[in-house]
């Protein structure tokens, strides 16, 4: 019933509101990247719309997660909706039968809020589902299955790196040194397997794209909702703003570090949320579906500490 509550809604937004260029962009982005690639052709370069011109932002996985829309030539909200209801399927899959009515109010919640429905433009959810996967591979102790979550994640946001160290920790407090270098070796494999073709002659280019690209927001706080950046801004210049967020990470590592916090899975996911929420609070460039992302993590640790979804502490 929540699956369809939700579908409904999202469809009739599908529906009512044609993809335009003038209102977002980032559709038209990955649509032409995507045609790129169904060609043949390199998809990092400049793109000229009649409102403006983008150089290709997003990593690789955006693309190839939505390139079967390209394919099937329908738009591409009906894939999000796809991978959305997939995170619900996931989630619901792998809660404990006496919590399976639990897990879905909570999932009710977050599919049918009026911001989520709203911001139908978006093109996260394939990343929301590989960090559900995480939370459940971390949740059921699968330390090299999360890593090869967590590498597919870094192909869909640099956002991903802010919560890396915290899965090799939490290798590390609850098996062995030995685990978290096989945990890092997972990781960078998967994370290399998807990048390097792309990287492969035009590392320039993605270079510039993913990162270079967005050297012009260092001297300014573009935060679209009020965010404690805003504030932070005020004390340190924009600039010095990633030092900042360093430190604030580095001081969560630390806490986790001494005292052991990422020893059980709630405890990694626990410190995994409040590293990525301390980011993005922190960033110079944040949009307000940036806490969606956030919301998805908080998910998995909600549903891991209470132990409603399957896993060997809960047995």
């Amino acid at each position: 019933m929540v699956c369809s509550a939700y579908a409904a809604l999202e469809a009739l937004s599908i529906k009512s509101f044609p993809l335009a260029i003038e209102r977002s962009d980032m559709f038209a982005m990955i649509q032409a990247a995507c045609t790129e690639l169904l060609h043949g052709h390199y998809p990092y370069h400049w793109y000229y719309w009649p409102t403006e011109h983008v150089f290709s932002p997003y990593l690789p996985a955006v693309y190839l997660a939505y390139l079967p829309a390209v394919v099937l030539k329908i738009d591409p909200r009906w894939m999000s909706l796809f991978y959305l209801l997939l995170i619900a399927v996931v989630a619901y899959w792998a809660a404990r039968p006496e919590s399976k009515r639990v897990v879905t109010s909570v999932l009710a919640v977050f599919l049918v809020g009026n911001y989520l429905i709203y911001r139908h433009d978006l093109y996260l959810q394939p990343y929301w589902l590989v960090f559900t996967l995480l939370a459940i591979f971390i949740c059921r102790g699968d330390l090299l299955w999360a890593a090869v979550a967590l590498g597919v994640a870094l192909n869909f946001s640099q956002l991903t790196l802010a919560i890396f160290p915290f899965l090799l920790l939490h290798a590390w407090q609850k098996e062995s040194l030995k685990k978290a270098v096989q945990t890092t070796l997972v990781f960078v494999a998967t994370a290399v397997i998807i990048l390097g073709p792309f990287l492969w002659k035009h590392t320039h280019e993605v270079y510039f794209g993913i990162i270079g690209n967005y050297y012009n927001f260092m001297h300014t706080v573009d935060a679209r909702p009020m965010n404690l950046a805003h504030w932070a801004a005020q004390v340190v210049t924009p600039e010095h703003l990633k030092a900042v967020q360093m430190a604030a990470l580095v001081t969560i590592f630390g806490v986790a570090v001494f005292a052991k916090k990422c020893a059980t899975a709630a405890g990694c996911l626990a410190c995994m949320t409040t590293a990525f929420l301390a980011f993005i609070m922190l960033n110079i460039l944040i949009d307000g579906y940036f806490y969606l992302t956030f919301l998805t993590l908080a998910m998995g640790y909600l549903f891991t500490a209470n132990q409603w979804w399957r896993s060997p502490e809960a047995a």
